[in-house]
């Protein structure tokens, strides 16, 4: 065995209590969820209930999702779930943490003027864009 080996079970039991919570944060139904980690409605239904485990590899795939997005990160750094064990799992060397997350937020920040300005340019060529510009 590993030595320093996480309490899987445990953490898994905590953030089975947090999902309901996290989706909401992040406005997805339970078939939004299972979609986005190639799971299942019914195994998210299922877990959420307790009517079957949550196996690693969801679990891993379910933190991971929330853990990179903004709006549930907060949520999990301040749980039991979000640990350093668990950190180094998803993430290898936690120490490069917080220079991750300000590239990821000016990355962020990056996309969305981009994006921004992506949409003025379809506007712009479109022919209610022509329309509303004559106006």
């Amino acid at each position: 065995m590993i030595k320093n080996m996480i309490d899987r079970e445990k953490i898994i039991n905590d953030f089975i209590e947090l999902i309901p919570m996290l989706r909401a944060r992040l406005g997805i139904t339970q078939e939004e969820l299972a979609d986005r980690i190639g799971a299942t409605r019914q195994t998210i239904i299922n877990v959420e209930k307790r009517k079957r485990p949550l196996v690693w590899s969801v679990f891993l795939s379910m933190a991971l999702l929330f853990f990179l997005d903004p709006k549930t990160r907060p949520f999990l750094l301040a749980s039991k779930v979000a640990g350093p064990e668990l950190s180094n799992i998803l993430f290898g060397n936690t120490s490069t943490l917080p220079q991750a997350a300000v590239t990821l937020e000016s990355d962020n920040s990056m996309l969305s003027k981009a994006q921004g300005m992506m949409e003025a340019v379809i506007k712009k060529q479109s022919p209610e864009g022509e329309q509303e510009e004559r106006l």
